[in-house]
């Protein structure tokens, strides 16, 4: 079974690296400070709302 992670990450933190500004579920550009993420398999996907990361998940 796929292994979910869900978290809510500073855009500025440790997790900076990851110059992709754009909600993968909408494709938004996203506002600075934060976004959700979600890991599925060793994949990490970000996104702007947690709705939006509920939706991506469900479409999984």
């Amino acid at each position: 079974m796929a292994e979910r992670i869900k978290k809510f990450v500073k855009v500025l933190g440790e997790k900076a690296q990851r110059l992709d500004i754009t909600c993968d579920e909408c494709g938004g550009r996203m506002k600075p400070g934060g976004h959700y993420q979600l890991e599925v398999e060793g994949k990490s996907y970000q996104f702007c709302s947690e709705e939006h990361m509920n939706d991506y998940e469900a479409k999984l």
